[in-house]
């Protein structure tokens, strides 16, 4: 009981919810109701003012909570003060509690939320540190507003948390032709095949093919509402050597991972690895729990040693692809061959005939240019607006009305003022090369980690949240083995994967950066309900 009222908020000390999740009220009242006499039927008011219990418990109970000496004066005023804090836990916000003097605001006002894994024996849930990035190896912080619900928390760490259960895996395996449907929009899909990330956050991923347009796309299931419309597959021979594959790739790590599959090809019966595999195999020591699956994974494979060993050549041909083909996928990305629709560098521009003087056609829409401009984006009027149009009319017969404009508002603008003027939209290449300058210096400043929250523009030009799950292809692999990459793996709210995303597609919220947490963990972008919009 000293320790609820001794020392501040941040020192080790018993909270009120600690103290009623660990049941003092619940056990104290057991003990004083223990083999209590039945009493008679009352009212309500006595049961509250004489409630049953077990007499000579409560003369105990009585000698060290009372009024008689000092030290049982201390001892009842501490259990009373601990008993009415559990109560008001749940009926007062703690963070308001603490911070009265703030208001509302405190309601508001994000905090940084600390979570440490927990191990335990037997559970294995020792597993799950090794395949965590090292710097949320030790605590995961991410910023919170204190009304969050606990099931955004939950989705965002489904996105940074790979799974090792080989249950799990192995429902995820069966899932493979199976046809699965959203709950929400009753949208069908066929599942046509799964895998494990190849990365620093090894994800389980299904790519489905949609009824509606016949897209295909990667999706990490767990973060999706979905029901079963198709039974599972049956469960195959080879199946737990699949599934021993996984969790080799996912507690092992992506360095460690091709030298184990040379070992176990060799133990399966190959000598070599085929040509055009891993450049580098980045010779890892494998960790206990890694070479622990690795025996798990050799025994599996002495059921069906060659349907084993065929798994294992696709598995180990598979990891060489995926760099070459992202490195191709990501030269020929249309962000950076051509401008960002949403780079501010775009200029509405009004054409005007040379047969007409300006002095007689400006003031026949000069109202309505102006007034279509402050009302749609006020912060592009410029004061000397009838002098750059003036200007620009007699060098070229085209003039701005709005400048530094997104795609979407100068098209906006244009079709606005398209009723009464020819318009044009127009890049200022100006602009592009002084924001691409700003965008590099700030990746060069404030890098984007793994697990970060960010915002991402997929390829319309808007923008949405996301969690940072890789960077591309891994080291050692592609033709640009070795080299830093730029771009990034991110899954989004829906659970979908968007791979080779350019830097000048992602972004952390001005307002919302941070600077790092204790222990070198980075703290995230605030997660609320209105999520980074």
């Amino acid at each position: 009981l000293k320790r609820t009222e001794k020392g501040a908020i941040t020192d080790e000390r018993c909270t009120a919810f600690e103290l009623e999740q660990s049941g003092l009220p619940g056990e104290l009242l057991r003990f004083l109701k223990f083999h209590a006499e039945p009493c008679k039927p009352r009212g309500l008011k006595d049961i509250i003012r004489q409630p049953s219990m077990n007499q000579e418990r409560w003369l105990v109970f009585h000698e060290v909570f009372s009024e008689l000496t000092k030290q049982t004066r201390k001892g009842v005023s501490r259990l009373m003060k601990a008993l009415h804090a559990a109560v008001e836990t749940g009926e007062a916000f703690p963070v308001w509690r603490h911070r009265k003097e703030r208001g509302l605001r405190a309601l508001t006002e994000p905090i940084s939320l600390k979570l440490r894994p927990v191990l335990g024996p037997g559970d294995g849930s020792e597993l799950q540190a090794p395949v965590l990035p090292p710097s949320i190896q030790s605590q995961i912080a991410v910023l919170v507003e204190p009304l969050v619900h606990i099931g955004l928390l939950s989705r965002y760490l489904l996105r940074i948390t790979p799974t090792a259960d080989a249950r799990y895996l192995s429902f995820c395996h069966r899932l493979v032709g199976a046809t699965v449907r959203d709950r929400a929009s009753g949208e069908r899909g066929e599942v046509l095949s799964f895998e494990v990330l190849n990365g620093p956050l090894p994800l389980p991923v299904h790519t489905i093919r949609r009824e509606s347009n016949g897209e295909s796309q990667r999706v990490l299931l767990a973060l999706c509402d979905y029901a079963l419309v198709s039974p599972l597959s049956p469960p195959s021979q080879i199946l737990p050597f699949y599934v021993a594959l996984n969790r080799l790739q996912i507690i092992g790590g992506t360095d460690a991972f091709p030298a184990m599959l040379r070992t176990l090809m060799r133990e399966v019966g190959a000598e070599q690895p085929p040509p055009g595999g891993v450049v580098d195999d980045a010779e890892a020591t494998p960790s206990a729990a890694a070479q622990e699956v690795l025996r798990e994974a050799a025994q599996a494979a002495s059921s069906s040693p060659d349907e084993a060993l065929a798994a294992l050549l696709e598995t180990f041909g598979a990891l060489a692809p995926a760099g070459a083909s992202g490195e191709a996928e990501g030269a020929a990305s249309p962000s950076e061959s051509g401008v960002d629709p949403t780079m501010r560098a775009h200029t509405v521009m009004i054409t005007v005939s040379d047969e007409i003087p300006f002095e007689l056609f400006w003031p026949m829409v000069r109202e309505d240019i102006i007034g279509a401009v402050r009302e749609l984006f006020p912060r592009a009027a410029s004061a000397h607006m009838e002098q750059a149009v003036q200007e620009g009319v007699t060098q070229n017969g085209m003039g701005p009305i709005a400048q530094k404009l997104t795609l979407d508002e100068a098209e906006t603008l244009a079709a606005r003022v398209g009723h009464v003027v020819q318009t044009v939209v127009t890049v200022d290449a100006e602009a592009v090369k002084e924001i691409q300058n700003e965008r590099a210096k700030t990746a060069q400043t404030e890098p984007i980690a793994i697990a970060a929250r960010v915002q991402f523009s997929p390829k319309n030009g808007e923008w949405q949240p996301g969690v940072v799950v890789g960077h591309g292809p891994p080291a050692g692999s592609g033709p640009r083995a070795g080299k830093p990459t730029d771009k990034f793996d991110i899954i989004d709210e829906a659970g979908l994967l968007w791979e080779l995303v350019p830097h000048a597609r992602v972004r952390i919220p001005a307002a919302r950066r941070e600077s790092p947490g204790v222990l070198g963990a980075p703290i995230q972008a605030v997660l609320s309900q209105a999520d980074l919009v």
